[in-house]
């Protein structure tokens, strides 16, 4: 049996290592993608010598196809050594400083909803976040409802009103680029868009 771990989202955001050393994962395979090339399209299949070997061709094996559009790309490649380059050598002080914005952030939000009593939450672990238009806390797959129509959608465009985008799957990943200026810009557009939410009346009946 093959144990093939998905490190897309994880790799290199929670930390160098990705999810394998956060959780003390061991497995024979490992996918990667654009976070090893600060966000460029990238990909990468990493794993056991024995199981790698039957991707390269020899005199007696053909090889098994793995391929990609940019696996050798060579603006990807690039950025990919550039980036893991700094990771590896900055990693004592990048992903504690990432730790950090992103409690700052997630604190500070749902510090303010739950003393507003507004249905929203951010989970986290790591950088790595994700909204929740439902009351918190949200630990676990079960307890995460769906959105709420209308009033997704209004928190969305007053967000966008004060320059903020999320991603449609609400999902908020930080990076090094992000300043304490960004983050308290987020905190404040957030806060608007939930106070204007709710002078709307769109989170009276959502439990």
């Amino acid at each position: 049996m093959l144990i093939i771990l998905d490190e897309v989202t994880t790799g290199f955001r929670l930390a160098f290592g990705g999810g394998q050393e956060c959780f003390g994962l061991s497995p024979d395979l490992v996918t990667y993608g654009k976070a090893m090339a600060g966000g460029l399209p990238a990909g990468a299949l990493a794993g056991r010598t024995d199981i790698m070997k039957a991707l390269s061709p020899t005199d007696n094996r053909p090889a098994v196809f793995a391929g990609n559009t940019f696996a050798g790309n060579p603006l990807s490649v690039a950025a990919s050594f550039a980036t893991l380059s700094y990771l590896s050598e900055h990693r004592d002080t990048v992903y504690g400083n990432l730790e950090k914005s992103a409690a700052h952030l997630a604190d500070s939000l749902n510090a303010y909803w739950s003393e507003t009593d507004a249905p929203l939450h951010i989970a986290r672990f790591g950088s790595m976040l994700r909204l929740f238009l439902q009351p918190g806390p949200v630990n676990r797959d079960k307890s995460a409802g769906p959105g709420f129509g209308p009033a997704e959608d209004a928190f969305f465009v007053h967000l966008l009103g004060r320059g903020v985008t999320l991603h449609a799957s609400r999902s908020i990943h930080l990076s090094t680029a992000h300043t304490r200026e960004d983050l308290d810009l987020a905190i404040e557009a957030m806060i608007g868009a939930t106070d204007d939410c709710a002078a709307d009346g769109l989170f009276r009946n959502i439990q």
